[in-house]
């Protein structure tokens, strides 16, 4: 039994996604696309990257991330001060 677990550990590690490839900016697109499975693999990237960043670099990051979500919050169709029917 323990033998299954250990192979069935190792095969995820090898089937896991590689974002080793990416750029950092490809990565950041990325974002919000990964699948849920692949997620680990992708937080560990970008936390390497993030890593090796100047505090320059860092920043600008930070600022984009901001602005991209900043963009998200308001490009909705939902519930908000909209052009829905009024009641009568």
């Amino acid at each position: 039994m323990k033998k299954l677990i250990v192979i069935a550990l190792l095969s995820s590690v090898v089937w896991a996604a590689d974002f080793v490839g990416y750029t950092t900016e490809e990565l950041i697109n990325k974002r919000g696309t990964i699948p849920v499975e692949n997620r680990p693999a992708f937080r560990e990237e970008m936390q390497k990257r993030m890593a090796t960043m100047t505090s320059e670099q860092r920043q600008l990051f930070m600022q984009s991330k901001q602005q991209r979500s900043g963009m998200e919050q308001g490009a909705g169709m939902g519930r908000g001060a909209g052009g829905g029917m009024g009641r009568k």
